[in-house]
């Protein structure tokens, strides 16, 4: 059940987020990351299960699968930062940064029941990107 619900999940990213930022103009698809996150995650609602999955006693069980998952989010955000004109190093900082971000603001978000606080450090993430372009 668990590898099927990780696969599913998988996908979906792999579809919506991973693919665009690999391969799509970098702007529509770093534009593209953001309005896909705050959709498949619902504005905070939604608990990121594959890092529900990398907390809890799953963790080894699927541990290729979880790390994979987020080294390719990473790497495709990364890949798309240096398209737009980025150095390699910076790129990828921001991109975990980024990634970092968004897990820790879903897990601050569903422990204090305040789905805001994931709004508004997406917005922040957004804005500091913006801000520090290659």
């Amino acid at each position: 059940m668990g590898k099927a619900v990780l696969e599913d999940v998988d996908a979906w990213f792999e579809h919506q987020i991973f693919e665009p930022l690999r391969t799509d103009a970098p702007n529509i698809a770093i534009a593209r990351m953001w309005e896909s996150v705050d959709s498949y995650f619902r504005s905070g609602a939604r608990i990121c299960i594959v890092g529900t999955f990398a907390l809890g006693e799953t963790r080894d069980r699927f541990a290729d699968v979880i790390s994979g998952y987020f080294d390719r989010w990473i790497a495709s955000l990364r890949d798309a930062l240096v398209r737009d004109g980025w150095a390699a190093a910076p790129a990828e900082e921001r991109a975990e940064d980024i990634v970092l971000g968004i897990q820790g603001a879903l897990v601050l978000a569903r422990a204090s029941r305040d789905n805001t606080k994931f709004t508004r450090a997406i917005a922040r993430l957004k804005a500091r990107l913006q801000n520090c372009a290659a």
